[in-house]
């Protein structure tokens, strides 16, 4: 268990708790020989300090890659980039989400974003996937719309843990 404290009901999270704890999902999942993960360095605690050492921003809090095994010969790769958020509103503004135009232009890429979100109040966590986050694009067309002001949880399905969130979206019952 992770040995940042969870944030009380009612108060505001700094995200180190979800991170961490979308870490310890991510560490279980690694045990399989088709799964890894990269934690990015945290750009804000790495500016921080006497000696200031500039890190450039990151997409996202870590890199997840897998191979899935389909049949007995084909494999199919997929990559994402896994965002921790949390928030006591119904909503994520977009000023919380920094990265947004760097996943964006790395989903032009082929990777896909993944911002799970824990809401502190009824403590549950969601995902915000492409469609949410990019609404009415796809990333053929490069569409260079400015990002939504927010985004809204209506309509995502509750999970009780960052794991059962994550296990849902990368499907985790099929890897080896």
């Amino acid at each position: 268990m992770t040995s940042v404290s969870k944030p009380l009901p009612g108060q505001a999270s700094d995200g180190k708790w979800e991170e961490a704890v979308t870490r310890e999902a991510l560490e279980k999942f690694g045990r399989s020989k088709n799964f890894t993960f990269h934690r990015y360095p945290d750009t804000r605690s790495g500016s921080r300090g006497k000696d200031v050492h500039m890190i450039a921003a990151q997409p996202s809090d870590f890199l997840v890659s897998f191979l899935r095994i389909v049949g007995d010969e084909a494999h199919v790769a997929h990559s994402f980039h896994v965002e921790s958020k949390a928030t006591t509103k119904g909503k994520l503004t977009h000023k919380t989400l920094r990265q947004y135009g760097m996943l964006k232009k790395w989903w032009w890429a082929g990777v896909e974003p993944i911002v799970l979100v824990h809401r502190l109040e009824p403590d549950d966590w969601v995902v915000l996937r492409s469609y949410r986050l990019f609404p009415g694009q796809d990333p053929f067309t490069f569409n260079e719309d400015p990002a939504p002001k927010s985004f809204d949880f209506d309509g995502l399905y509750p999970y009780p843990s960052a794991e059962a969130a994550l296990r849902d979206v990368f499907n985790i019952k099929e890897l080896k």
